[in-house]
């Protein structure tokens, strides 16, 4: 089912999709190198890292916000979403 609707996307969404399983693994490998007290909190900054990085690339290739198809703003969403939701258990 994933597979039928992976294959419907557009080309640009699919890339996006790629780069954001990518910059997720490298996230999660990179805060397993970190004490295991500060892992979350080192994913955490990555996450924001990766909103930062994002964020500069959709405006640099100027790309549209409500673009039909996932672009470097979707990323950036995904990867705050993910920042946000996780930095109570941080801070708690």
């Amino acid at each position: 089912m994933l597979n039928r609707l992976y294959s419907a996307l557009d080309p640009a969404s699919r890339l996006t999709i790629k780069r954001i399983a990518v910059t997720l693994a490298v996230a999660i490998v990179l805060s397993l190198f970190a004490e295991p007290y500060y892992r979350l909190s080192f994913f955490v900054g990555l996450c924001g890292l990766a909103v930062f990085v994002s964020g500069v690339m959709a405006m640099w290739g100027k790309q549209r916000l409500n673009a039909p198809e996932l672009n470097h703003w979707d990323e950036t969403t995904f990867f705050a979403m993910t920042t946000f939701l996780l930095v109570p258990l941080v801070a708690g």
